[in-house]
Order: C-alpha cells, then structure tokens, then sequence
C-alpha cells in the first residue's frame, strides 16, 4: 500500500531546500512499488535554463533507471500543478499517474514569488495567442 504522506512529506522537505537555494518551491518524485526512484526540484535558477522544471528533472532522472514495461506503473509527484509542459512530458514518458499538492492558487498564498502569476496567467492563454500556424497556401 502507498504512503502518500511520506511522499508529501518529502515534497515538502525538498520545496523547503528549494527555496533555501533561492529557487522556485517546486519539487517532484517518481515512485514505482511504493519506491521513489528519482527526485529533483525546479533548477532554472541555476542553470540558466526555462525548461528546468522538477517534474522533468525527475522524468529525465528516472528514465535512466527505468524499463519500458514499468513506466505504466510509475507515478509523478509534484509538489505544485504542473504545467502543461510538464503533463506533455509525463505523457510522453508513459508516466501513469501524476498527483500534485497544491494547485497553483494554494501555492501563490503558501508560497508567493513573481512566477506564479506569470504561470497562473499562462495556464489561462488560449493557444492561438502563443502558437502561430502559416498555412503553405499563404505562402
């Protein structure tokens, strides 16, 4: 049986490490058998890099230790609402399930920091403000 406390609590432990480093409290586990097997929190602070998520950190992390025929069973915890980004990925790697601790609006009042808007309003960006098709017949 899951002790999911156990996982949010080291969510938690992490998040706290996080922002300790002056990062984002971001953090997230993979779990398979009731075992976490890759753990990372956001690192965009420290490497420079936008995509550096701790959901994708720990995907990337796990992938190297996983086979194709657990990734069904695998689990993503992340200690905030992924971003779209992040489910894709999630997605792609075959990841099960992912459950998150606070949704983004619980997170901006426990946690506040300028991001967080700047996700929260993101999330609201229908696609066609973001994303641009040219047709080949306008060309």
């Amino acid at each position: 049986m899951m002790d999911e406390k156990k996982y949010i609590d080291r969510l938690q432990q992490l998040l706290t490490d996080a922002i300790k480093q002056n990062g984002k409290p971001f953090a997230a586990l993979i779990v398979i058998n009731d075992e976490i097997v890759a753990e990372a929190i956001n690192e965009t602070h420290l490497t420079k890099d936008p995509t550096a998520h701790a959901e994708l950190l720990a995907i990337q992390r796990g992938y190297k230790h996983l086979t194709k025929d657990q990734l069904p069973h695998a689990i993503l915890y992340a200690s905030g609402e992924p971003c779209q980004m992040c489910v894709t990925a999630a997605q792609y790697a075959g990841i099960s399930r992912i459950v998150y601790y606070y949704n983004i609006e619980e997170l901006k009042t426990v946690y506040p920091y300028e991001s967080t808007i700047c996700s929260l309003e993101i999330s609201k960006q229908k696609p066609n403000k973001l994303l641009k098709h040219i047709q080949k017949s306008s060309l």
